[in-house]
Formats: C-alpha cells, sequence, structure tokens
C-alpha cells in the first residue's frame, strides 16, 4: 500500500456545530494494479456524534 497517501491540510475541515467544533476529513486514492485497472479508495470521517 505505498501509493496510499496521508491527509493534508487541504483534506481536512473544521467547522462548529452549536457548541461543539467539528474536524472532518475526506480524501480519494487511486493504485494502479496493472495495466489500466486500477483501485479507488474513498476515505471520509468526522468527529461529530450520529
Amino acid at each position: 500500500m505505498d501509493d496510499v497517501k496521508s491527509v493534508t491540510p487541504e483534506d481536512i475541515q473544521v467547522t462548529k456545530e452549536g457548541n461543539e467544533l467539528v474536524i472532518s476529513f475526506e480524501y480519494t486514492s487511486k493504485v494502479p494494479l496493472f495495466g489500466n485497472a486500477s483501485l479507488v479508495f474513498d476515505f471520509e470521517g468526522s468527529s461529530a456524534k450520529k
């Protein structure tokens, strides 16, 4: 998994919901397999309570 990137500052969003600070992230990682085949991973997460 050498091609998976780390979360960068551009991927992070900080907002305020009510009295709580919410930190969330979202990014996509594309990993080449062979020829024209690749895997695409979509990552997202948040500190907000659901």
